[in-house]
């Protein structure tokens, strides 16, 4: 089970461009249930502080805490090396992604979704048109959602739009060029 929390504080949003706003500070908690099992011997629950940074446009985490309940094994070296870190960060980014803002009814990054409107076939139509502007203007966006998810951006653009890998490796480039990607 994870679960999310954060500051509601104006400062822990940050724009980071092109209509999306992420949260500057996460705080999360990922207990271990039949669905995120990293030690089937025993149960632990993972409390993480992740923070954006802008210098290197990517979420890390600064504090790791592994608990034990009390009846159950202690936390030991094994325990510490069958946490997965890095899948659990990427699993508190996306669900951080999609949580609502107290109060409000929207997801954080909905605006990048709206856009699309409820057209699933939107980008690889988009696609056959080759890379128009707005083509790249949506490559440079979701290589920006893939860089803060933690995925392979070209794949990830790849695949939305139902391209081969080369095809999107090369409207990365050309998004660059054309100075719509700048990350």
């Amino acid at each position: 089970m994870i679960e999310i929390d954060y500051p509601l504080r104006p400062s822990n949003f940050v724009n980071i461009g092109d209509e999306l706003t992420i949260l500057r500070r996460i705080e999360a908690t990922v207990t271990q249930d039949d669905h995120l099992n990293w030690d089937p011997e025993r149960t632990s629950r993972v409390r993480m502080v992740i923070l954006w940074s802008d210098e290197r446009f990517t979420y890390e985490v600064r504090e790791l805490t592994i608990e034990a309940p009390v009846d159950d094994f202690p936390v030991t070296g094994t325990l510490l090396r069958s946490v997965p870190v890095q899948m659990l960060l990427k699993l508190c980014i996306n669900r951080a992604l999609l949580t609502k803002q107290k109060g409000k009814a929207l997801p954080l990054f909905q605006s990048m979704h709206n856009a699309m409107g409820s057209d699933p076939e939107m980008l690889p139509r988009m696609a056959e048109k080759g890379p128009q502007p707005e083509t790249l203007r949506w490559v440079a966006r979701l290589y920006t959602l893939a860089k803060i998810k933690l995925v392979p951006p070209a794949q990830y653009v790849s695949d939305a739009f139902e391209v081969p890998l080369r095809t999107a490796s090369h409207w990365i480039k050309l998004a660059r060029e054309r100075g719509q990607l700048t990350i």
